[in-house]
């Protein structure tokens, strides 16, 4: 079984091809690590989604005292909190 990737995402050195960085997202080179490497389903799923932290349960909530500098700079805050969410790095439960 062949498996061709595409020759722009590797370069050819003294060790033979080589893998660019950034090039472990294309499918080709997915299915080079899933049918030539035969990785374990854990690192395809941590390839495909990235690495998961193994909680045994979801963290409980926290919560800080506010030190009153959100209430003085209010339109800053606001404005982060949504860059956050923007981002998909907050998730609003």
């Amino acid at each position: 079984m062949a498996i061709i990737l595409d020759h722009s995402q590797m370069v050819d050195d003294n060790r033979g091809k080589v893998f660019l960085p950034g090039s472990i997202h294309r499918d080709d080179v997915r299915r080079f690590w899933s049918e030539v490497l035969r990785a374990s389903p854990w690192v395809m799923d941590v390839l495909a989604n990235g690495y998961k932290l193994p909680f045994t349960k979801m963290p409980g909530q926290y919560q800080e005292r506010n030190n009153a500098s959100v209430l003085k700079n209010l339109d800053v805050a606001v404005s982060m909190v949504q860059e956050l969410k923007e981002l998909k790095r907050l998730l609003f439960v």
